[in-house]
């Protein structure tokens, strides 16, 4: 018994981590190239892409979440806190990121924007990046531990 509600769990677990069920809820992706390597990139929302990086054995290792556009009307878009959220929990549901570990302020010094500044959610699977302040996010990322993303072309890990 207990063996079957493990595998079953794991099964539920990774069937919202991979490239078929993400096509199947957004329809087909379009293609990039992310620091050297394939991605694919999802229009989550009239307005909002995710792209998307995978192992070398397929599963989903990162998620990227931004604007569709990159400026409007000369301004950087920007996400608003509840859309992001909603996103992200779409997109990981808080059942399947395991314990909850640890929230994190992040006010960090860069040049030459001084622009890193937001927070992150730890949990047992998964950490989420939430870029920007309440209700102006550049960007969101989940990462999923355990999972190398695939090396880039020229043999360098990411």
């Amino acid at each position: 018994m207990r063996f079957t509600i493990i595998f079953l769990l794991t099964v539920v677990i990774a069937a919202g981590q991979n490239s078929t069920s993400l096509r199947q809820k957004y329809g087909e992706p379009t293609s990039g190239i992310l620091d050297g390597q394939p991605v694919e990139i999802y229009k989550v929302r009239p307005d909002i892409k995710v792209t998307v990086r995978y192992t070398k054995n397929g599963e989903v290792c990162s998620m990227y979440i931004a604007p569709l556009a990159e400026a409007t009307n000369g301004k950087p878009s920007l996400l608003k806190s509840q859309v992001l959220d909603d996103v992200i929990d779409e997109l990981v549901p808080k059942d399947q990121r395991g314990k909850y570990i640890i929230g994190t302020f992040l006010n960090i010094t860069c040049l030459p924007n001084n622009d890193c500044y937001g927070t992150e959610e730890d949990y047992q699977r998964v950490l989420i990046h939430k870029h920007g302040s309440i209700d102006a996010h550049p960007y969101g990322s989940i990462s999923w531990k355990g999972r190398a993303c695939a090396e880039r072309a020229n043999g360098n890990a990411r």
